[in-house]
């Protein structure tokens, strides 16, 4: 058997009797490690990983003449799935901007794949569930004759999910740029977590949980872009004089005894937690994120 990968001639050896799925499970074991993601396997005609696995996987490779093999670099695939999830929530919000029942019958079917892509980066995003809820609630009425303020909220529930997913686009096809918009958002939420302590004891408990989500969301991002910011010799910044894993694991032990504080409604320890060791650590951010640009 000739195995080719991106049309190129693969020098591989095969036990006699390995079957067609022994070989593919290798491939993928051979990508391992690497940003490329096997994308395609075509016997002739046939899309192996389109089909039935029973179907094929038990096959001898000394049946098979020859397999075509497609890899592709894993960020181009998430940036792909990325648009597609952003024009999906473009076309959602045209249909019921429009009142328009037969667009909004034509995009259920994609509903739940929109729903698993932002899962796998925003795993945790009440959006979703809040989205999922209301247009389950109200499938049974004419768009016409939802109310206005539930489809006000369905549409301010899209436009979230869309921000949050051009903001992910943005990481994977341009971190530079993204780290850029990340400088300017790291100030603001510094001066958020000063405030939290305040914003606590006089009472405004709700503002203060919405600092501190915007500061979790914006310390995911954050970990993501330096992530890709490595450079030639796959060395990462800085932060604060620490390798990036050393310190979210720092700061991830500070987030626990949060979420901790939180439980035991401990509102001076959740505001001296914010104020004394969150805060600077965004500072430390800042400075790395600036040291990369």
């Amino acid at each position: 058997m000739q195995i080719r990968i991106n049309d190129q001639p693969l020098d591989i050896t095969l036990e006699r009797n390995d079957t067609l799925g022994e070989v593919v499970r290798e491939l993928k074991a051979w990508l391992q490690g690497s940003d490329l993601v096997l994308y395609s396997v075509k016997h002739r005609d046939r899309e192996l990983l389109a089909s039935p696995p029973e179907e094929w996987e038990g096959t001898c490779h000394t049946e098979v003449d020859d397999l075509d093999v497609t890899v592709r670099q894993g960020r181009d695939l998430q940036s792909e799935n990325l648009r597609t999830v952003i024009q999906y929530l473009a076309l959602l919000d045209a249909a019921l901007c429009e009142a328009d029942d037969g667009k909004l019958a034509d995009l259920a079917p994609g509903f739940a794949a929109m729903v698993e892509s932002i899962a796998q980066f925003a795993p945790r995003e009440a959006s979703l569930h809040s989205l999922s809820l209301a247009i389950t609630e109200l499938s049974g009425l004419p768009l016409a004759d939802w109310p206005a303020e539930r489809t006000l909220q369905a549409r301010q529930l899209i436009e979230r999910l869309r921000s949050l997913t051009d903001q992910r686009r943005l990481e994977i096809e341009d971190p530079r740029s993204a780290a850029r918009e990340l400088v300017a958002q790291l100030a603001s939420s510094r001066d958020e977590a000063q405030d939290v302590a305040v914003l606590l004891q006089t009472g405004r408990d709700r503002e203060a949980m919405e600092a501190i989500v915007r500061f979790s969301e914006l310390s995911q991002s954050l970990a993501r872009v330096l992530h890709s910011l490595v450079d030639g010799d796959g060395n990462r910044p800085l932060v604060g004089g620490r390798s990036l894993q050393e310190f979210y694991t720092e700061l991830n032990g500070f987030l626990t005894e949060l979420v901790e504080a939180f439980s035991a409604q401990d509102s001076v320890l959740i505001g001296d937690l914010m104020e004394y060791e969150v805060a600077p650590r965004l500072e430390e951010l800042r400075a790395a994120l600036e040291a990369t640009l």
